[in-house]
């Protein structure tokens, strides 16, 4: 019985809730870097985590992008407008794009939390794996 009690220890010790909330959400971004639209990559490459809150036996953990004044332009799209009286221009072909440019919403935070489900079971699960097998 000592043996058994000491081995429930040892479980309840290595069970930290954080952990599972840092694995599933590295679930959550691989997915969402999956259907984020890309141009350059800069904003797929600049999804990650922001912070774990909690502890022991509850925690959560929030994912986004940090500095990069587009990201929800792209995901809930809008209307971009020149800061100056000059046109817009594509940075990367210099075609002249105008004096306004409507981008369509993709929606890819919510498209990448919905397909990232399931990624973020599978790795709790690998991770409970490996606490339970030592």
């Amino acid at each position: 019985m000592d043996d058994l009690m000491s081995r429930l220890d040892q479980l309840s010790a290595a069970l930290d809730a954080g952990d599972f909330a840092r694995v599933a959400v590295h679930g959550v971004i691989s997915m969402t870097r999956k259907v984020t639209p890309v141009e350059t990559g800069h904003l797929r490459n600049n999804i990650r985590m922001l912070g774990v809150g909690g502890g022991q036996s509850e925690a959560s953990a929030t994912y986004g992008t940090r500095g990069i004044i587009y990201a929800m332009l792209q995901d809930r799209g809008g209307v971009v407008h020149p800061r100056g009286p000059w046109p817009m221009i594509n940075r990367l072909t210099h075609q002249v794009i105008g004096y306004s440019a409507t981008i369509p919403g993709s929606m890819y935070m919510a498209k990448g939390a919905e397909s990232g489900d399931a990624e973020a079971t599978s790795r709790m699960q690998a991770l409970l794996n490996r606490i339970m097998n030592g």
